[in-house]
């Protein structure tokens, strides 16, 4: 699906504590323009966990959700990565420390249709070859064809620790609770959290993630039961270790251990329902 995320979404790098105007209420809002940084959170005083979100398509209330990866996130790549150069001198940082290098908030890489901002509160990683191992949190980037064709430019937050060079494998991950969606085992299965409130596209709000919620059942389930995301049913979750297409329990052809762990169920509904769970993402 092409990036359509909101001109509205921002992000901030700060350390707050409990942001001014949350309250137990809200968390049902949905608000056309972002009030807080996306992935700002709070707990409430029963201990339940909430952060806040955007997101790119409806999505009603008590589904699980998840960044939708082909939007905000680049799987790791070999070689994207342009080698510090005069070139690319930007004028905010000192001479001779050139985009990729030891002290630069910039990195020059590889990559076709990207809009800018596209990748703004995502994380560039640096995952193999000169400069692995380090991850830096990515505050905006270019599009491409800037600053060259073919080419965009990540500006981070903190200086890169180790240079790069054009060995380095890198990897672009989306923040989790941008551009969020009904997630799927397919393809967007990284749950970042259940939904609050029905929400429309393109609007903010928040999903909880740690405590006590409301969440679509796909399946059977005893109460206590570790639970997933569903590989049936959209949103939904199912008992842990359930993976065959019919959803048959344990020991079924293709079993899902090694799936996300969620939490567990407190009390169980029919198939299709909605029952209440002890979410543990955080």
């Amino acid at each position: 699906m092409a990036w359509a995320n909101s001109r509205n979404t921002y992000h901030s790098n700060a350390v707050p504590g409990v942001a001014n105007g949350i309250s137990e209420s809200s968390i049902y809002d949905i608000d056309a323009r972002a009030k807080f940084a996306v992935g700002t959170s709070f707990v409430r005083a029963d201990g339940n966990k909430y952060r806040y979100g955007n997101f790119i398509t409806a999505t009603t209330q008590g589904l699980l959700v998840a960044q939708d990866f082909s939007d905000v996130s680049n799987v790791s790549t070999d070689a994207l990565v342009t080698a510090p150069s005069a070139t690319y001198q930007m004028a905010d940082e000192t001479p001779g420390v050139y985009p990729g290098a030891v002290g630069s908030r910039y990195v020059i890489v590889t990559l076709a249709s990207v809009v800018a901002q596209q990748f703004a509160g995502g994380y560039f990683n640096a995952s193999k070859d000169t400069g692995y191992g380090y991850i830096y949190r990515i505050k905006g980037n270019t599009a491409t064809d800037t600053p060259a064709s073919g080419l965009i430019r990540l500006e981070l937050y903190e200086p890169l620790q180790v240079v790069l060079s054009a060995t380095t494998d890198c990897a672009i991950i989306g923040s989790l609770y941008n551009d969020l969606r009904a997630a799927t085992a397919a393809t967007d299965n990284i749950v970042a959290g259940v939904t609050c409130a029905n929400m429309t596209a393109n609007t903010y709000g928040w999903v909880c993630t740690h405590g006590v919620c409301n969440c679509l059942q796909d399946g059977t389930v005893t109460n206590g039961d570790m639970i997933q995301l569903s590989i049936v049913t959209t949103g939904a979750f199912s008992a842990y270790g359930v993976g065959t297409s019919t959803n048959s329990q344990l020991g079924g052809v293709g079993n899902m251990f090694g799936a996300q762990q969620l939490g567990f169920c407190i009390d169980t509904a029919a198939t299709t329902n909605y029952s209440t769970i002890y979410l543990q993402l955080e």
